[in-house]
């Protein structure tokens, strides 16, 4: 992206956070549907209303989409299943192999993960997931869609670098504001750790990974969207990076305007769902 594009674009991004800056408490009201999806006013458009869901989609929602095309669609079952193999990322290699075999058994199985991130899956899938709910919504003016980045920047606090108000990452009682990668090694603190330090130089520093946490863990934002900074980094719509960072991201990875490229399924990555509803007027 040349200097002109990006400048354009980040000033675009301004005017949607600046829009969205006063909202009411009634415009905050929560939009309740029958897949438990609960949903938060982000910003209003000639011809639609867009509210994003107020958490990540969990195992729990994931798995109600997979049993309704369990027999109806078979390899659309079978493919969009999370790949377990998925917690043996190289990353994770720094924690306890008796963790990841616990995370790859059951993390999506059982119930006690139900209020997780969905994680390990295609971004195919996350696609699928958002088509399954066009087609059980019964309300034609409304369509569903995993967020882009316009509705990503909608949902964030105006000032503010991380989810959370402050430059600071504890909160009083000095515990962590966000789910992340906390990082210990002589003057590699975690109030700064820059973008340029990579993976492979990782291994010489002390990481404390604590896997993923429920998705309406912390505080949430002032537009009460919950982990926004941290716990799975979540997929952008039209786009191969992620935003927000993940329980194993660097700090850095947690403000609002970075990104990390992926690939593959990854327990790192989420993503979470927009809601579109077409004013009556415009068919």
């Amino acid at each position: 992206m040349n200097d002109l594009k990006r400048i354009i674009y980040l000033f675009t991004i301004t005017l949607v956070i600046s829009a969205c800056s006063n909202l009411s408490e009634f415009d905050k009201i929560r939009i309740a549907n029958g897949n438990n999806l609960e949903f938060l006013y982000a910003t209003n458009t000639n011809d639609s209303i867009v509210y994003v869901a107020e958490t990540e989609i969990t195992n729990a929602q994931f798995k109600q989409y997979l049993n309704s095309v369990r027999h109806s669609n078979p390899s659309e079952y079978s493919s969009n299943y999370p790949d377990s193999l998925g917690w043996y990322d190289s990353t994770i290699h720094k924690l306890e192999k008796s963790f990841m075999t616990h995370m790859s058994l059951e993390y999506f199985s059982n119930e006690a993960y139900n209020n997780y991130p969905v994680v390990c899956i295609t971004k195919q899938a996350a696609m699928d997931y958002v088509n399954w709910l066009n087609l059980i919504e019964p309300d034609t003016l409304v369509t569903y869609r995993i967020c882009n980045d316009f509705d990503w920047f909608a949902i964030q606090d105006t000032g503010v670098s991380y989810a959370w108000r402050g430059s600071g990452y504890l909160n009083g009682s000095s515990m962590p504001l966000g789910n992340f990668a906390i990082i210990s090694q002589g003057s590699i603190t975690l109030d700064y750790v820059s973008k340029t330090i990579q993976q492979s130089h990782l291994s010489d520093l002390q990481l404390y990974l604590q896997g993923p946490v429920a998705v309406n863990s912390y505080h949430p934002n002032d537009q009460g969207v919950y982990c926004i900074s941290g716990n799975v980094a979540e997929m952008i719509l039209g786009r191969d990076y992620t935003r927000g960072g993940s329980w194993g991201s660097l700090l850095h990875y947690l403000r609002i305007h970075s990104y990390e490229y992926y690939s593959l399924p990854s327990p790192f990555v989420g993503f979470r769902v927009t809601k579109i509803k077409r004013h009556a007027n415009n068919g």
